[in-house]
């Protein structure tokens, strides 16, 4: 894979997503700058993709299945709690610890958010015992709506973006799933490698 270096090359999250599934892939790949003309080996290393899957118990089955897609085919590292957990470990000190985790290498927690959830104590207790311990802990959120449920009041004033993760009549689910891995992607670019002069 070769792509250009300068410009607005520089700054652009495709040709960052390109590059990194390419890197990831094995792939050899190169820059050229046009305005020197020359081609390099880019010896850089893809972004830490991690995650951290919050959700209830009763939707299991759908968010391991997203987990299990997202880990195996689009290289990301989301812990999805209870199947990340070893027998007789203090699960709450082991999840407390996975979303430092994440959030610490740059990484975000993904809510997938459900009637069901929306009834979790433990879908609640995570998220705000993580914003109440994790400065800055609402940027690094994203709700996955597995079916249309309204999201929960104390996160509306944060106004921070959702990804419909259920098909319709524009979007099956399966690609859904494909603007979850944008999106996330996204986020954690942005947050990682774009700086204040950078645009998108």
């Amino acid at each position: 894979m070769i792509y250009l270096r300068g410009g607005a090359s520089d700054s652009s999250f495709w040709v960052a997503l390109e590059r990194d599934y390419a890197l990831r892939a094995g792939k050899k790949v190169f820059a050229f700058d046009s305005a020197t003309g020359e081609l390099t080996r880019d010896a850089g290393s893809p972004l830490d993709l991690a995650a951290f899957a919050s959700y209830s118990r009763r939707d299991a089955d759908r968010v391991r299945y997203i987990a299990d897609y997202l880990n195996q085919k689009r290289h990301f590292d989301m812990w999805p709690d209870v199947t990340g957990i070893a027998p007789g470990s203090n699960w709450q000190r082991e999840i407390s610890a996975s979303l430092s985790d994440r959030l610490g290498r740059g990484g975000y927690a993904v809510v997938f958010w459900s009637r069901n959830a929306a009834q979790s104590e433990f879908v609640s207790n995570e998220i705000r015992r993580a914003a109440k311990g994790l400065p800055g802990f609402n940027d690094r959120v994203l709700f996955g709506l597995l079916e249309r449920c309204p999201l929960p009041d104390f996160w509306l004033r944060f106004n921070e973006p959702s990804v419909q993760l259920y098909g319709d009549t524009e979007r099956s689910a399966t690609q859904r799933l494909v603007d979850l891995v944008v999106r996330l992607y996204w986020l954690i670019y942005r947050k990682t490698r774009v700086t204040d002069s950078d645009t998108v």
